[in-house]
């Protein structure tokens, strides 16, 4: 998830040529149904299962969106591998467990609350990165057991927080935009080179964060290790983030329950 603004600029995304060329492929579309002949002969020629407009050009699609940052963690996986990484990691959610991060909770938004009140001056502002930087010092701190203090240096991680929104603003363009599907045109575009530079980033930062030991048990492998890491990262601030700056937002407009939350 991410904030308002940035949400905004994706749908920019969505260009005249892509717009044009659904109206040009509905058109023919139409046509093609309109002549009974056309249809007709259309609907005898040998191949895979077709849909109306797409035709089975899905089925040259993989889903392959966000597996060179993720992998095949708990967020990917396919259902076999998915039911055996949730079974093992299900009692990390326990609520026991949960109720121990409460003075983590606690401490980082005693933090966030400081750094708000020097912002509080009658002026908008943007609220989302300082969510994101609360929501990311208490992941890594419950999470992986890394202090890493990204409220107080605002700028030492935003790197990180900058690398996940344009990482996402690249899967939007490839979904968008169905010659980017072409190997060969995401190379010669530079597409593929930026999306390497922002993966060595987001990996990196795991890095920082979290070193893998191997235990001996053999459950899990360093690469499925570094996937559930991963995972657990952009899962654990993201979303948060992004539902705690909606959430302030909607306070924002309505005063009374503002009040009564506080």
């Amino acid at each position: 998830m991410y904030s308002l603004p940035e949400l905004v600029s994706w749908f920019g995304l969505i260009d005249g040529k892509f717009v044009i060329t659904f109206v040009l492929a509905f058109i023919i579309y139409y046509l093609t149904k309109r002549d009974r002949r056309i249809s007709k002969f259309l609907e005898n020629v040998p191949g895979p299962p077709t849909i109306p407009l797409f035709g089975n050009a899905l089925s040259l699609l993989r889903p392959r969106y966000g597996l060179g940052w993720l992998g095949r963690g708990l967020l990917t996986a396919k259902a076999r591998k998915w039911r055996g990484r949730r079974k093992l990691l299900t009692p990390t959610f326990h609520f026991k467990i949960l109720e121990e991060f409460s003075v983590v909770f606690n401490e980082q938004a005693d933090v966030l609350t400081k750094i708000l009140k020097e912002k509080a001056d009658g002026k908008p502002f943007n609220i989302f990165p300082f969510m994101a930087r609360c929501a990311l010092d208490i992941i890594c701190e419950t999470a992986m057991g890394k202090k890493l203090n990204a409220q107080v240096q605002q700028d030492g991680d935003d790197e990180y927080l900058n690398a996940v929104s344009e990482y996402g603003c690249l899967l939007l363009e490839k979904i968008t935009r169905p010659w980017l599907q072409i190997g060969l045109i995401r190379r010669l575009s530079g597409f593929e080179a930026k999306e390497a530079q922002l993966i060595k980033v987001l990996h990196d930062f795991t890095d920082k964060v979290f070193v893998i030991v191997d235990d001996g048990d053999g459950t899990l492998t360093d690469v499925e290790i570094r996937e559930e890491t991963d995972t657990f990262m952009f899962a654990g601030h993201d979303t948060t983030s992004a539902s705690m700056s909606w959430t302030i937002l909607m306070l924002s407009f309505h005063e009374n329950q503002l009040h009564q939350v506080f």
